[in-house]
């Protein structure tokens, strides 16, 4: 309820521009326990394997569920995640194996919600390289530097499944990895990234122009400046 129809008037305005500009999510979708949307998951794919299916139900029976079951989906946060994981290894009941393939359905349920609503990745933390090749994290250069972006829906697939593929497991793995598994090196990312421009030709363009286009790209559906802002850190 609005304590007046202008409040109500206003809010109703902002939420029809969020959704025409693709941003908006019903806040309905994020008060969804994990449980129901599990359980929802688990319908909508009658081709699973009888072995498979029986598999991924007893996970989530035995080892999601007691936990995470009644959590809203709009709360299941990292630091949520990364309890139930340090509570699931630390219990001493299931072997290292059977915790990882746990938080592997865990993700792949979680990126199929992603998949159903818009999503947004969450800047906490930067990372500097000294000379020595020393990685340092730290918090951003400024309070600003903390924020939340949203992510255009067009790319979310291609996001899951380099997830699934690509990055170290674990609820703290990192997303991108360099030639030998570990963090990106500034050295080795940039080599590959020039020589990748090369054969796209777009010889010259700098992995921080995509920081400019996205922030115009972002101000084609009509962003504010404040919201450009905001994004841009």
């Amino acid at each position: 309820m609005f304590p007046t129809k202008a409040e109500a008037d206003r809010t109703l305005r902002a939420a029809l521009v969020d959704q025409m500009r693709g941003g908006y999510i019903d806040p309905r979708h994020g008060r969804v326990t994990f449980e129901s949307y599990a359980a929802s998951w688990l319908e909508h794919r009658p081709n699973l394997r009888p072995r498979t299916r029986e598999l991924y139900e007893g996970q989530l029976r035995n080892h999601l569920l007691p936990t995470l079951g009644p959590v809203e989906l709009a709360k299941l946060t990292p630091p949520v995640v990364r309890a139930w994981h340090a509570k699931l290894l630390n219990a001493g009941t299931i072997s290292v194996t059977t915790a990882a393939k746990c938080y592997r359905l865990l993700k792949t349920i979680l990126g199929t919600a992603v998949e159903d609503d818009k999503a947004t990745v969450t800047v906490v933390a930067s990372a500097s390289e000294l000379a020595n090749d020393t990685r340092i994290l730290g918090d951003p250069k400024s309070y600003a530097g903390r924020r939340t972006v949203s992510i255009p829906a067009a790319i979310i697939p291609a996001l899951v499944h380099h997830l699934e593929q690509f990055a170290e497991p674990g609820p703290d793995g990192v997303v991108f990895v360099g030639p030998k598994g570990g963090p990106l090196r500034r050295g080795n990312f940039n080599t590959t990234w020039h020589a990748l421009a090369h054969e796209a030709q777009l010889e010259g363009l700098r992995f921080h122009d995509l920081r400019h286009t996205g922030n115009t790209l972002a101000a084609m559906t009509g962003a504010s400046a404040k919201e450009l802002m905001v994004r841009m850190g």
